[in-house]
């Protein structure tokens, strides 16, 4: 019976990795039958770097040429590790089956046992694989022993050896070491999560995730009093039940038959693989692809390949679990071939005797590593309303998958699950409210044109949080992610806040819009209920993910926040951006230096010092070549005389503390003494480069510090981009960004924090940019807070 005739499937990596290749194979129930011997023939062929056996080895059936005065076990083995067959030293790991456990022992013992098997056909000394574990039963190993890049969990699901039932209850210690050994796997960074036992969940043969120990012995009067065993809780596991965590592919054997299954997840429409959780298995495919070519991390690739030599069993094509599959056959036998790389995990069925059949699949890694491109992507998280722009994706809370790079529609490495905690009910998706934000505002800058708002997730109760992880992240990156909700309704307005807040980066700087109640670096909250007029995004700059490579962003309601009747619940998140950049720009071409008002002791060799009256070319601080480049200093009185704007001061100032931005930057080569003071709030200090090339990027920073501790936290300076095509913020952590292109801090004792206004990545269409330094009469505190300082020191980089 052949339901499919060539059938492809696919898991790939899309960016060149170091060439790091291994193969397998794996089948189970063998038997000691013509069609054994034929499969194992094909196995020492097939170049393979180890043999997994799905359990159900020997059966008791003799091999032609056995000794009958040896154990069923030792026979066993023997006929196995003959020249035709597998030979003496082949890599074959063994995992137990039900005609070789306690119950089998007990009901059937001429079959013989797993222990005495793994005593006649131990694990190779020479490849030492298991980590941890009991060898047979329950273990795992990663592959290859050095560099590995896959793991392997080997379980003893549905059985009893040594008296130990291994049910895979849900959070029994059972299956919790293995949430633990995928949840470690992830963590140190492994592409390739690979699972086998023998027994299946789902098939269209005659098993199913209910295992009752007296059948699966042969009808066994002596074990009848023994309870069923239920797997449903360990799939669920490998389907993505824990932190939408999942296994890549899953092996199993048991049926007498090979089936192979589409990409399978869980979602809100499959919260499990029982029939009493889904009324329709359909909802558990993640992806059908009509050349069975995957994406890692959407979905687990099931395969029953129960063709290693017993005689099959026909499949049910009527049958209820049908849909989760994608290829099946009933009449050959052989094994399953998977090559393994960084980039890519291809399986095969290799037919060894029976009617011709062949099946393959692919499932694509899309982790890139270090040397990817720089990349931005979107993702809705309830789309209703008018379609998004290209390239976004809509992975709902409750859903997880791949982003996307928006400007090329390449699937990106990193994957993004979404989850509501709390109990129910806690969310209520409601794709008829929400909308976008006024024109000119964070939201719609960021947003606007590329995901329509409208649709919201309402959480119900102040113990609801929604939790989007972002994962397979490169920890040598930075990132930048913002985000937005509005409900849009003018009766919630300063009513119904989200608290949004970053949870498990290394490293992050709070970059919010200007108006959001900023509770904590890595957390903020904002009005959602209305949210129309302000336009407020969650921005964090200069992420950083731990060594795991992944971060989460929670948002919950914020009830200690707002006001009235209508202040009743909060709103998830709505809408998302992520944007990789590297850790540091690259290479410069050439850094210059300008102190703004020499004072004090002498500056390095090359440092200009065109002062906020003076135009000059800048000199390359390593050769002392002149620059194509020219910093004009301007002072402009918005009103009033010009005069009463700028008093320079070159006795005041100072340098600032050791290991600081502004140190690491100046220190050993500018000397910050010397100030220019800017005395009434309309007073502008400009410092305008021209003569750039447009092709190139820039990097400019800047500092001040008057150094008194008297206007600690007062005297705050507001340094602003204007007229840049391009630029990303990146000033200190710890300044007040009011925007991308402004930001704030204390100038009037800058000395502890040294503190620097900075931006990447500049581009100049015309060749020109400013930077302006105005007193920012909105930040700081006492009767000292009379006054604001000009920046007095700038570095300039020119990059490829």
């Amino acid at each position: 019976m052949h339901a499919l005739g060539l059938v492809v499937f696919w898991i790939v990596l899309t960016c060149s990795a170091q060439a790091q290749t291994f193969s397998f194979g794996a089948a189970g129930d063998h038997s000691a039958r013509p069609q054994t011997t034929a499969t194992f023939a094909e196995i020492r062929q097939a170049d393979l770097d180890f043999f997994l056996s799905l359990g159900d080895l020997g059966y008791g059936r003799e091999w032609p040429e056995a000794d009958p005065r040896l154990s069923p076990e030792e026979a066993w083995c023997n006929g196995v590790k003959r020249s035709d067959r597998l030979g003496s030293s082949y890599p074959i790991q063994l995992t137990v089956g039900n005609h070789e456990d306690d119950w089998s022992q007990q009901c059937r013992p001429e079959q013989g046992h797993i222990l005495n098997y793994i005593e006649c056909l131990p694990e190779p000394p020479e490849l030492r694989l298991i980590d941890e574990g009991d060898y047979g039963v329950q273990y795992y190993f990663d592959y290859p022993l050095d560099n590995p890049i896959a793991r392997f969990i080997m379980l003893g699901a549905g059985l009893r050896v040594n008296d130990h039932r291994y049910d895979y209850r849900e959070n029994d210690s059972d299956y919790d070491w293995v949430a633990s050994k995928m949840q470690e796997a992830r963590d140190r960074g492994l592409p390739w999560i690979i699972v086998g036992m023998h027994k299946p969940c789902m098939s269209m043969g005659n098993k199913t995730c209910r295992h009752t120990p007296a059948v699966q012995a042969g009808n066994c009067e002596d074990v009848r009093g023994e309870d069923p065993v239920d797997l449903s809780p360990l799939y669920d596991l490998l389907l993505g039940k824990q932190n939408g965590l999942k296994a890549d592919l899953i092996l199993a054997g048991d049926d007498h038959n090979y089936q192979r299954s589409h990409q399978l997840a869980l979602s809100r429409d499959c919260p499990g693989v029982r029939h009493d959780d889904t009324d329709d298995f359909s909802a558990c495919v993640a992806h059908h692809s009509p050349n069975d070519e995957y994406i890692k991390g959407n979905g687990s690739v099931f395969v029953i390949a129960g063709t290693g030599g017993i005689n099959l069993r026909n499949l049910r094509l009527r049958d209820q679990d049908r849909p989760f599959f994608a290829a099946w056959d009933d009449d050959a036998w052989g094994f399953l071939r998977v090559d393994v790389s960084r980039q890519e995990l291809r399986g095969r069925f290799v037919r060894s005797a029976g009617e011709r059949f062949t099946d393959s699949f692919k499932i694509v890694n899309p982790v890139c590593g270090v040397n990817c491109d720089e990349w931005v992507a979107y993702n809705d998280l309830n789309a209703a309303g008018a379609a998004n722009a290209e390239h976004v994706t809509s992975h709902p809370y409750d859903g997880s998958g791949n982003l996307v790079d928006f400007d090329t529609g390449e699937l990106l490495p990193v994957i993004i699950e979404n989850t509501i905690e709390g109990g129910a009910p806690c969310e209520k998706p409601v794709a008829s409210t929400g909308g976008n934000t006024a024109s000119g505002t964070d939201a719609d800058l960021v947003f606007g044109g590329i995901i329509n708002l409208q649709g919201m997730d309402e959480l119900e109760r102040p113990e609801c949080k929604a939790r989007i992880m972002l994962r397979n992240l490169d920890p040598s990156k930075l990132y930048q992610v913002t985000l937005t909700a509005n409900r849009d309704n003018p009766r919630y307005e300063n009513a119904r806040y989200t608290r949004v807040t970053i949870e498990g980066a290394d490293e992050v700087t709070q970059a919010s819009s200007l108006g959001v109640v900023v509770n904590s670096e890595a957390s903020v909250s904002f009005s959602t209920g209305f949210n129309r007029e302000n336009g407020y995004v969650a921005r964090w700059n200069h992420v950083k993910s731990g060594n795991n490579g992944r971060f989460s962003i929670v948002s919950e309601w914020d009830q200690a926040r707002g006001r009235g009747r209508a202040n009743s619940q909060g709103y998830a998140m709505a809408a998302l951006r992520l944007e990789q950049i590297n850790d540091e720009p690259p290479p410069p071409t050439w850094v210059a230096y300008n102190d703004m008002l020499q004072a004090g002791s002498a500056n390095a060799p090359h440092v200009t010092h065109y002062t906020y009256e003076e135009t000059g070319e800048l000199i390359n601080v390593d050769t002392g070549d002149a620059l194509p480049v020219t910093v004009r200093g301007r002072i402009e009185a918005l009103e009033g005389d010009i005069e009463r704007c700028q008093l320079a001061v070159a006795s005041t100032g100072g340098n600032v503390e050791t290991g600081t931005d502004a140190h690491a930057v100046f220190g050993g080569v500018v000397n910050l003494q010397g100030m220019n003071e800017l005395e009434h709030d309309d007073c502008r200090a400009h410092l305008q480069f021209s003569g750039l090339d447009p092709s190139k990027t820039y990097t400019v920073t800047l500092t001040a510090n008057r150094d008194n501790v008297r206007y600690e936290n007062a005297r705050f300076t507001r340094v602003t981009i204007e007229g840049a095509s391009e630029f990303t913020q990146a000033s200190s952590p710890g300044v007040v960004v009011n925007h991308e292109a402004s930001v704030s801090f204390s100038t009037g004792y800058n000395t502890l924090n040294g503190y620097v206004a900075r931006w990447t990545g500049v581009t100049a269409a015309d060749g020109t940019f400013e930077i302006v330094s105005q007193w920012e009469t909105e930040q700081g505190r006492g009767n000292r807070n009379t006054q604001g300082y000009a920046m007095a020191a700038f570095r300039l980089e020119e990059h490829p």
